[in-house]
């Protein structure tokens, strides 16, 4: 029986998707939109994807949500379905930071370093 497919072709087929899956891969991550926090007339960005990890830490951008009810985190924690008093750090990472899906990030903790000072928060 004769194959429907020659060598050459299925070679030149996984070389295309290779080409194309390393271009998704090099996409950058860019800024989807803008959403308005807490500060009068102050617009947050927001981000679809997420940087990849780049050696021992990562350079991020602080941005101040709140995790009580009706605060402007829009609802309870994803991590523990619940809501948490703005007194307690907690530390909201994407996927893409952690490398554990967010069920395994949920209970880990996290240290944030500026160049001033570091402060513990929960994962979630």
């Amino acid at each position: 029986m004769k194959s429907i497919f020659s060598k050459r072709s299925i070679v030149l087929l996984v070389v295309l998707l290779s080409a194309v899956c390393l271009v998704t891969e090099a996409q950058q991550c860019r800024p989807s939109r803008k959403i308005r926090g807490r500060k009068v007339n102050k617009m947050y960005t927001t981000y679809t994807c997420s940087p990849q990890l780049s050696g021992g830490s990562t350079k991020a951008y602080l941005t101040l949500n709140s995790f009580e009810k009706n605060g402007d985190g829009g609802g309870p924690s994803e991590c523990d379905n619940h809501y948490h008093n703005d007194n307690t750090p907690v530390v909201a990472l994407s996927t893409g930071w952690t490398g554990f899906p967010s069920s395994n990030s949920a209970a880990r903790t996290t240290t944030l370093r500026s160049s001033v000072t570091s402060i513990l928060g929960k994962g979630e």
